[in-house]
């Protein structure tokens, strides 16, 4: 193989590239690629799909993303492509982006950028990136002091990306090689993929006049930014084979391995000379004695079991966390909802007040919550008001910190007849001709464009009739 794929985009970069995973990395091994990046624009949401499945198809994922940087004193941000070469640069790109994705600023300062560029391979991204645009406008030293100032950063870790189509190439192509050659930055080919087939370019450019809203006709024109094939890679490239060459170099200083099935929940602070399993034992005797009297000999041999299999499975940090986040609800006068779902079979919760439910009255199961035999990770879902939501998850960043805490992320996708709706608009088909079309659509979940495209003969006819 004399070639990688390194600048690559998928469905997570929203709007901006109509590949999905699953697609992109099935396409790269039929095509006999043996390592594969993914770039998304500012985010990492793809990056362990991704992983999973390289590892499913023996290719070597490469984690990467494309980051706008703010150079110092520049007036404006410019991307630049950040590849992983390890576990501390993985850490590092997830500090970028949650930085970027939670900060008002939606770019990295380049001071943040030296702090974290440890264990981080850089590529310049082509098209719009600040040495290209420099160069694109005739101003060379300028582009060199950019490029000196990236060097700097990526100290033998920074590459200059030269991307060609089968047909064009950039006007700036012969100042960019001798401006890699007077600063001794090796240059690496790249083909910045948006869409996995040559044939997906016009969808790619409706998606992009959707999320732009303008008609199609403002987006220009082009098929060249699918996954090549290795050979069109080798022709593109035949004069430069070391700008190949240096795509194989870079894949191979990337060897990250994410570990999975640890899990690293935060610590309770529990009371000197206390354990976080005698600290929950002792709680749980205190609250089960207060909510429940008379407990006979059925509670606390239930009692027993539950903490044995907590303890076994080292959760008792994770109700001690959960039983604190609602005491301090509670004391903020925030309602709490009495607990749902499978957590309601647990004793302990109930005794810590997590849940108001009674599981040995109402004959509700433990095991259906945890058991040993089907190892997962708890999971009690906490009710607050929304008003009073926010006062929650403050209290948690600050007792147990900013980074153990996470928000969890939904995505939306387009339905058939949003997805036909949306095009029809950048078309310029009439609102009426298309809610013709949509109405011949079913009202059934998961009913795919393409699917009653082969199902319907009144639909093929109504879509050729537009």
């Amino acid at each position: 193989m004399t070639f990688v794929h390194l600048h690559v985009l998928s469905g997570y970069s929203l709007f901006q590239s109509t590949a999905t995973v699953e697609a992109l990395v099935a396409k790269a091994k039929q095509l006999g690629y043996r390592a594969l990046a993914l770039t998304d624009h500012q985010v990492l949401y793809g990056a362990i799909p991704f992983y999973r499945e390289c590892q499913r198809h023996g290719l070597r994922p490469i984690i990467g993303m494309m980051a706008d940087v703010v150079l110092d004193g520049d007036s404006g941000a410019f991307p630049l492509v950040l590849l992983a070469a390890n576990e501390e640069g993985y850490r590092h790109l997830i500090e970028i982006s949650t930085a970027v994705q939670m900060g008002e600023e939606k770019h990295v300062h380049e001071a943040a950028l030296r702090r974290l560029s440890g264990g981080i391979i850089a590529i310049t991204p082509g098209l719009n990136g600040r040495v290209e645009s420099f160069l694109a406008a005739g101003e060379v030293a300028q582009a060199k002091e950019t490029l000196l100032r990236y060097r700097q950063l990526f100290a033998g870790r920074l590459y200059i990306a030269i991307q060609r189509g089968e047909r064009t190439r950039a006007p700036y192509e012969s100042a960019l090689l001798r401006l890699a050659e007077e600063t001794g930055v090796p240059v690496v080919a790249t083909n910045e993929v948006r869409y996995v087939e040559r044939e997906d370019a016009l969808a790619w450019r409706c998606l992009q006049a959707i999320g732009d809203g303008v008609p199609l006709a403002h987006i220009p024109e082009e098929d060249e930014r699918y996954l090549a094939a290795l050979d069109e890679m080798a022709r593109r490239f035949a004069d430069l084979p070391e700008a190949l060459e240096n795509s194989m170099n870079i894949a191979n200083q990337c060897e990250l391995h994410i570990e999975f099935g640890r899990w690293r929940l935060p610590k309770f602070p529990v009371p000197d000379g206390e354990t976080a399993d005698s600290y929950l034992r002792r709680l749980c005797e205190q609250g089960l004695a207060r909510r429940v009297p008379s407990a006979d000999a059925r509670y606390r041999e239930r009692l027993e079991h539950e903490l044995h299999i907590i303890q076994t499975m080292r959760f008792s940090d994770y109700f001690l966390i959960v039983a604190d986040v609602l005491a301090y609800a509670r004391q903020r006068g925030i309602l709490t909802g009495p607990g749902r779902g499978s957590a309601a079979g647990s004793l302990v919760a109930y005794a810590l007040s997590i849940t108001d439910v009674d599981p040995i009255e109402y004959g509700l199961l433990f095991e259906r919550f945890l058991n040993p035999e089907r190892v997962s990770v708890p999971d009690i879902d906490l009710d607050f008001p929304d008003d009073r939501r926010e006062e929650v998850i403050r209290y948690v960043v600050e007792t147990y910190g900013r980074d153990h805490v996470a928000q969890i992320i939904t995505f939306g996708t387009f339905g058939a007849k949003a997805a036909l709706r949306e095009t029809a608009k950048v078309l310029g088909v009439s609102g009426r001709e298309a809610e013709r079309v949509m109405a011949l659509l079913p009202n059934k979940q998961g009913v795919t464009i393409s699917q009653w495209h082969r199902e319907s003969a009144a639909f093929r006819r109504a879509l050729r009739a537009l």
